[in-house]
């Protein structure tokens, strides 16, 4: 039996991918009731606002994906739009979890979703294979 997956290393792999195929403001990781991001690329301040996005606790309550126009007048500023994806990781401990992309670009939306969920939905299907033995 496999155990836990390294979520670490999966959060990071994750913030990096998208840092690096996208322009972002910031990507992050965030775990329902934690108070701030588990993991994440880019502005901080941006991260913590990540949190109190409506989208985000809506996604991280009911699992389903969401985009938004952020909020002006904030570390957000500089961003076109805000992806944010369920992150479905396969062990019963694991807590509801999101990843959140803010975008500098608007043009980089649908590629930058279509690319959270590709790596998101890998990923899971990676922690669901059995272990080589």
């Amino acid at each position: 039996m496999a155990g836990p997956p390294n979520n670490n290393e999966l959060f990071t792999d994750l913030t990096e991918a998208l840092a690096m195929a996208c322009s972002v403001v910031c990507a992050a990781v965030i775990i329902k009731d934690e108070d701030s991001p588990s993991h994440f690329v880019g502005d901080p301040e941006a991260a913590k606002l990540l949190i109190t996005l409506d989208s985000v606790q809506a996604t991280l309550a009911d699992g389903i994906p969401r985009t938004e126009t952020p909020p002006f007048d904030t570390a957000l500023a500089e961003t076109a739009f805000i992806a944010v994806e369920a992150l479905s990781i396969p062990h019963p401990q694991s807590q509801s979890s999101v990843i959140v992309f803010a975008g500098k670009h608007l043009i980089d939306c649908e590629r930058a979703v279509a690319l959270v969920h590709a790596l998101t939905t890998e990923i899971a299907n990676e922690l669901m294979a059995p272990s080589p033995t």
